[in-house]
């Protein structure tokens, strides 16, 4: 039974082999040993098992584009520790529990800034508030208290906020529009809502107590 380890006679027994056709085991040896075209060792390892980290990731966070980066991520990941590898076991079951921790990580991180449909139905409100002369009675108090809580709120927060729930942008347009990578548009989209959340539930208790 052929042993999941990596040995120095790893490399010699392919050696006359392309390196395309070499074991994720001795591609991992190539790498670490900084050998003539370690790099093209790299690209070829994380080439084959591309298409199964971003499946993974997207079954994992049910999100094309978070899986996408995510994937970018775990590949960076998997250079920084590759020397790490010990091959006690396949490499891919090592590279899965890269992906599953990364995975959680991530989906414990986009969970502090998801917010609910509830409050992005008072953002809407608000804006739609703006094109109507006499906005519906009922919902005339709580589009006061989101007009009060998007007036606290920066103008960088506020552009972000009225371009998601107003102009009805994708992530990709606002990207673009505000001159930032999609990451950074995402995170900065997240860290929007969340403030407004705050703001609003604060600033709704507030009234309550005074009501």
């Amino acid at each position: 039974m052929q042993k999941n380890t990596v040995s120095p006679q790893t490399p010699s027994n392919v050696a006359d082999m392309p390196m395309a056709t070499w074991p994720d085991e001795a591609l991992v040896m190539w790498t670490t040993s900084r050998k003539p075209h370690w790099r093209y060792a790299f690209t070829l390892l994380t080439a084959r098992h591309r298409g199964w980290i971003l499946r993974a990731c997207r079954y994992r966070l049910s999100n094309q584009h978070d899986a996408e980066d995510a994937t970018q991520d775990i590949v960076l990941r998997v250079y920084k520790n590759l020397h790490q590898f010990q091959g006690r076991a396949q490499f891919k079951t090592w590279l899965n529990t890269i992906i599953v921790n990364y995975c959680n990580t991530f989906a414990l991180r986009r969970a502090k800034y998801v917010t609910s449909e509830h409050i992005e139905q008072l953002i809407e409100l608000h804006e739609q508030e703006k094109e109507e002369a006499t906005p519906p009675h009922d919902s005339h108090a709580e589009q006061t208290l989101v007009n009060q809580v998007l007036s606290g709120l920066p103008e960088n927060t506020r552009q972000v906020l009225s371009l998601r729930f107003y102009g009805d942008y994708s992530l990709e347009e606002m990207s673009r529009i505000l001159s930032l990578n999609l990451s950074a548009t995402k995170a900065r989209l997240y860290r929007a809502i969340e403030q407004f959340k705050q703001a609003y539930l604060k600033l709704e208790g507030t009234s309550v107590a005074h009501g």
